[in-house]
C-alpha cells in the first residue's frame, strides 16, 4: 500500500477505485477495489483527496518521504516541510504507525502497518459487516 501511485486511482461516479497490480492472494493478477466515502469527518477517501490537494500531487506515488528542512536563520519563518517524489517505504509506514500508537499511549511497538488492516477487519466486523465484504 506504500507504493500506490495516483495513476492506480481512478474517479467513478460513486466512488474512487483503485488497482492492484498484485496482491497477496494473486501475483499476476491485478485487482480493482472501490474506495467507499466514510460517513464522518474521519472519512479516509476525504483525507486522500485533501492530501493530494495540499501536497499537490498529481502523478507519481501518492504517499511520501516529508521531512523538516535545517533551521532557517532565527530572524527568518520556520522553515515549511519538504515532501519528496519517492514513496515511502513499508518500513516507514511502521514506524509511523508506532510512533502515532505511542504517542496515543498504545505502547508503540505492539503495532505496525498491518495492525491497520486489522483494526478496519474488526471495525467491520463489530459492525455487522459479513466477512465476504471484508
Amino acid at each position: 500500500m506504500a507504493a500506490i501511485r495516483v495513476e492506480q486511482l481512478e474517479q467513478t461516479e460513486r466512488c474512487p477505485r483503485l488497482t492492484l497490480p498484485q496482491t497477496k492472494g494473486s501475483q499476476t493478477d491485478a485487482v480493482t477495489v472501490p474506495l467507499p466515502y466514510g460517513h464522518t469527518e474521519l472519512c479516509p477517501v476525504r483525507a486522500l483527496a485533501a492530501w493530494q490537494a495540499a501536497a499537490q500531487i498529481t502523478a507519481g506515488p501518492v504517499f511520501r518521504r516529508i521531512w523538516l528542512p535545517r533551521k532557517a536563520p532565527p530572524d527568518a519563518p520556520p522553515p515549511l516541510p519538504r515532501i519528496g517524489s519517492q514513496a515511502i517505504t513499508p518500513w516507514a509506514v511502521a514506524a509511523i504507525v508506532q510512533s502515532r500508537a505511542a504517542a496515543a499511549e498504545f505502547g508503540g511497538r505492539e503495532f505496525g502497518g498491518h495492525s491497520l488492516k486489522r483494526g478496519a477487519l474488526t471495525t467491520g466486523m463489530d459492525r455487522g459487516v459479513h466477512p465476504a465484504k471484508l
